[in-house]
């Protein structure tokens, strides 16, 4: 099994070489290695994973079918945690401990090759992604993740300064109602970086300090520089959406970044925008709770989500 991710900081940056800050999360893509004839058709990704495990290793199984139905939500709709790299983290995983081949020592093994078939799956499809996701579904817990020209960098992140416990900020999750384009914006983004090349990189550099500044507020357990470094990434957010003419800051993330400001903490969209999750960090003594009545009256919720210790079938591992 493999779990989802939220992104906590750095989506958008990402994509031209900043680092992000990424969660796995408690909704689980499960592989199951199944006969040929009982196994259902290889989805996109299902079918990328399976050819760079056969390429890299020469591993294969006779069939495998993989179930994401954890990540649906309200009728039946997807909230962006990263579905697509958990099937892929799950099916790389399932094929290894089908060969009984240790995964304690392969972790970083798993996540490269994980990577590599995510992205072509993406690119048959015409899309592009940055890859966090699959490092959080590989790794678990919190990773820092930052990939170039040159390097793909993951490392695991202390999350005790978000976890909620004394003197901590809580981090938590609120459904927007409406899904996000992702496909949509960076097309947007394509655009915006063909016709204005100058404001695109000074603004993709503003949201590369202000993820840097973030996590070394995260490192050094800063709260309260962590809260204000998180407002000012979501004003970038908001600034780049503009700017491509998709907001990323839509009314209902607007809704919730003022409730979290009047408790004292900071809130932004989750990954893409336009829709889906928003993030929301609360200072120390505020429950997540306090945010549900303005939220009530604004029509909206927070979805129930933890943060997942272990990365892609650590449990098989064990």
């Amino acid at each position: 099994m493999a779990p989802g991710k939220a992104f906590v900081c750095g989506e958008y940056a990402v994509l031209e070489g900043g680092m992000a800050v990424v969660a796995a999360v408690d909704r689980l893509a499960v592989a199951e290695i199944r006969s040929a004839a009982d196994a259902p058709p290889a989805t996109d990704f299902v079918a990328a994973a399976l050819a760079e495990m056969k390429t890299r290793f020469g591993l294969t199984v006779p069939g495998i079918a993989i179930d994401t139905s954890a990540f649906s939500h309200r009728e039946n709709r997807k909230l962006g945690l990263g579905s697509s790299a958990a099937t892929v983290a799950a099916t790389v995983c399932a094929v290894w401990l089908a060969h009984e081949r240790p995964l304690a020592r392969a972790r970083m093994t798993l996540h490269d090759a994980a990577l590599a078939a995510h992205a072509r799956a993406q690119e048959a499809r015409g899309a592009a992604g940055s890859g966090a996701d699959v490092s959080a579904s590989i790794m678990g817990g919190l990773t820092g993740f930052q990939r170039t020209a040159s390097i793909t960098r993951a490392v695991h992140l202390d999350h005790g300064p978000l976890s909620g416990g004394p003197g901590s900020a809580t981090l938590c999750f609120v459904d927007t109602g409406n899904p996000a384009d992702t496909a949509g914006m960076l097309a947007n983004l394509g655009s915006l970086r063909d016709r204005a090349r100058t404001r695109y990189d000074s603004t993709f550099e503003a949201l590369r300090q202000g993820a840097r500044r973030f996590l070394s507020a995260l490192e050094a357990a800063q709260i309260h520089e962590m809260i204000q470094e998180y407002d000012s990434y979501g004003a970038a957010l908001e600034a780049l959406g503009v700017l491509a003419g998709s907001p990323i800051v839509t009314p209902a993330h607007a809704a919730v970044r003022t409730l979290a400001r009047a408790l004292g903490g900071a809130a932004k969209p989750s990954g893409a925008g336009g829709g889906d999750l928003a993030a929301v960090l609360l200072p120390p003594g505020i429950a997540p709770e306090a945010l549900d009545p303005g939220l009530a009256a604004a029509g909206l919720a927070r979805v129930p989500l933890a943060l997942r210790h272990a990365g892609a079938g650590l449990e098989q591992a064990r």
